[in-house]
């Protein structure tokens, strides 16, 4: 069945993978004829990030979907044990990342200045590869959790709770990016390395999977 899914997340979202694939057969002579691919690769990269960023309201299911989305309440009626289904969902929306994290794989090949950037923060090809995933893991789970926070919220009444709520949650995503580049810098300016940071991020991105599963089975 999650073949089933990915074929049908292909058939809705194939006019995006088409313009995607276009755009990038396009920049790749134009990285090569450049003495400096950073425009270029910029314009990519964020072509890439809201192409794999859109797509997941309708993946979830929430209540604000068009009308050729499946709701959430009949995706969790399939006979199929729910963790299952949410962990297809990780899968689903993890397919449309695969462009940025595939960028993000050859990009310090193609820019001096990525890999410049990556020397600043005494980061090795492999611990950038391992915080791409690791990003891209925190990402996808922080944006269920967005979207499912946003569609709670909006089911309020009241209009005091409404604003409150907005604020916790606004300010907690703020405080947890914070959270995120605090160790990224101190661990530079003190040498503690990447793995502070890494750390970091792996926990977050764990602690918004099982905060999503959570949201996401209405439980």
């Amino acid at each position: 069945m999650l073949a089933h899914f990915l074929r049908r997340d292909f058939v809705t979202y194939r006019v995006f993978w088409i313009v995607l694939l276009v755009a990038s057969a396009l920049a790749v002579p134009y990285l090569n004829a450049v003495d400096d691919p950073d425009r270029p690769m910029f314009v990519l990269s964020y072509m890439y990030f809201f192409f794999a960023v859109s797509p997941l309201a309708g993946l979830i299911g929430v209540t604000w979907r068009s009308q050729h989305v499946m709701s959430r309440n009949y995706l969790l009626s399939l006979p199929v044990p729910r963790k299952r289904l949410f962990a297809w969902l990780q899968v689903r929306a993890g397919v449309f990342w695969l462009p940025y994290l595939l960028l993000c794989f050859v990009a310090p090949f193609l820019s001096h200045s990525v890999w410049r950037f990556l020397i600043y923060l005494r980061l090795e090809y492999v611990e950038f590869l391992m915080a791409s995933v690791l990003g891209v893991f925190w990402l996808v789970n922080t944006g269920i959790t967005m979207q499912l926070m946003t569609e709670r919220i909006t089911g309020y009444l009241d209009l005091r709770l409404r604003f409150a709520a907005w604020i916790i949650l606004i300010g907690s995503y703020v405080l947890e990016v914070l959270l995120l580049f605090l160790p990224l810098v101190l661990g530079r300016r003190w040498g503690w390395g990447p793995w502070p940071y890494l750390g970091c991020l792996g926990v977050l991105g764990w602690a918004h999977f099982f905060i999503a599963r959570r949201l996401w089975l209405g439980r």
